[in-house]
């Protein structure tokens, strides 16, 4: 089943008057509004892993009786996996880091921010720039505006190029690595 909120459009840049009405709204929303469209199902994803993607099809899509397939295979996702960054697991991605700690909120804006998760990834992109190279692509992905302002405050003092952006933003970007 489709949640209205599970994948949104970063719409804030556009004028408001053009924000609805005119097809620029989250696919999601367009499907969960049509009266054409009973059902919609995710079948291939290309943007994890293909363990990840084994991993979700597990335990949410094979108890229905369905499945997930990855869209792509692993060589093509093996930078982390080739390269001298020890990981957890030969031919595994390092990913799902459950990161426990306290949020705290911008006065002004509301949005969130968890500094146990800043200072895991900065440390993190200390490691990669040191094993694998400073010159790799790198972003950081944060769900809110207060804790990608707060990181990218910190990657400007430590001087490193690293794309800090809010997920809706980072919508359609390729890099070479993500956090």
């Amino acid at each position: 089943m489709l949640r209205q909120s599970s994948l949104d459009v970063h719409l804030q840049s556009l004028p408001k008057c053009i924000q609805s009405g005119f097809g620029l709204k989250s696919m999601v929303e367009q499907i969960v509004l049509s009266t054409r469209v009973r059902h919609a199902r995710l079948s291939v994803c290309y943007r994890m892993h293909p363990l990840i993607v084994e991993t979700v099809s597990f335990a949410s899509y094979e108890r229905h009786g369905e499945s997930l397939e990855p869209g792509r295979g692993a060589e093509e996702r093996s930078l982390l996996t080739t390269s001298k960054f020890p990981p957890s697991m030969q031919n595994c991605p390092i990913v799902l880091l459950n990161v426990l700690g306290t949020c705290r909120q911008d006065n002004t804006s509301h949005s969130l921010c968890n500094d146990e998760h800043s200072a895991l990834a900065i440390k993190l992109i200390s490691a990669l720039y040191d094993k694998i190279s400073t010159d790799i692509s790198l972003a950081v992905i944060c769900l809110y505006t207060f804790q990608k302002e707060s990181l990218q405050k910190e990657f400007e003092n430590l001087c490193w190029n690293v794309l800090v952006v809010t997920v809706d933003e980072f919508n359609s970007k390729r890099l070479v690595l993500s956090y």
